[in-house]
């Protein structure tokens, strides 16, 4: 059987693991640390400017760490999507024949096949923006978590770094995916949602 031929199990599933809260509360207590650290930089440059001094250096204060956290921050919430979609294509399938067919699959390929089998076809526009929160998601994480090195000088080149608010936007993106995914099937949407935002 190929992940095409995956049916739904027509079960009534009542209990589950739930790692895509965790990973959720993971990334907002980064992104609360990375709030506190980036308060305190903003208040050290004040302080500088206020002297009649170059912010410069006050801005790099903590920055590898910073830029660790905000990265950290992108791919918790890359794991919250995934875990979340897993979680109900374990809902919905065999949890047999959804790790064996499905699991391996990206994140995108799963959420299309949950469309095709759910109770009631959602709407374009749902399945669009849950598509589409997806893919920023992993798009980001993917940057993090496979480097490409490039040969020569770095001048003119972005930088990998992430922002606080870069990162407070990936939390946002997560919290609402998760709140879509309520709305793509009510029968298991008390799994997708409990954790509240923290800032």
């Amino acid at each position: 059987m190929t992940a095409d031929q995956a049916q739904p199990s027509g079960e009534s599933q009542r209990s589950f693991t739930s790692p895509h809260i965790q990973a959720f509360d993971g990334a907002c207590y980064l992104l609360q640390h990375l709030a506190g650290m980036t308060r305190t930089v903003h208040g050290l440059v004040k302080e500088v400017e206020a002297q009649g001094g170059d912010p410069e250096g006050a801005m790099i204060v903590d920055v590898m760490e910073r830029q660790a956290l905000a990265e950290a921050v992108h791919v918790f919430c890359a794991m919250t999507v995934e875990g979340a979609v897993n979680l109900l294509g374990v809902a919905l399938f065999d949890e047999q024949q959804f790790y064996e067919r499905l699991e391996r699959k990206s994140v995108a390929e799963k959420l299309s096949k949950i469309f095709q089998v759910l109770p009631k076809t959602p709407s374009a526009e749902l399945t669009e923006e849950l598509l589409a929160l997806a893919k920023v998601l992993y798009d980001a994480r993917n940057d993090f978590v496979h480097p490409k090195p490039r040969k020569g000088s770095a001048e003119g080149r972005p930088w990998r770094a992430r922002s606080y608010q870069e990162a407070a936007r990936a939390v946002d993106s997560t919290h609402r995916f998760l709140m879509l995914m309520v709305q793509l099937d009510h029968r298991n949407g008390a799994f997708f949602f409990q954790p509240k935002r923290r800032r």
